[in-house]
Order: C-alpha cells, then structure tokens, then sequence
C-alpha cells in the first residue's frame, strides 16, 4: 500500500487498528458493511465511488 512511504497515512492506520483492538478488548464488537476478499478489493471499490 505504499505506508511506509507516507507517515500520515501509516499513522492514521495505525490510529484506526488501535481504536477497533481497544473496542474489541472492551467487549464491543466491530460492524462491518460488507465483506471483501481482501483490502485491495476493499479499498479499489472505495476509489471507484
């Protein structure tokens, strides 16, 4: 995905990762709208809209 090359992206995720592991540690369980094979599909579907 080209992170390491990009601090702020690398932190955001970063930030984001450690949000959901803290919701999950405090019992909630995370919702996701729908389900991908993988991030690229994930995130190509997201570029497309």
């Amino acid at each position: 995905m080209g992170i390491d090359e990009d601090s702020y992206t690398a932190y955001c995720l970063d930030e984001a990762c450690y949000f959901i592991q803290r919701q999950i540690e405090e019992g909630f369980t995370p919702v996701f709208e729908q389900r991908v094979q993988s991030l690229r599909k994930f995130y190509g579907e997201l570029m497309q809209t």
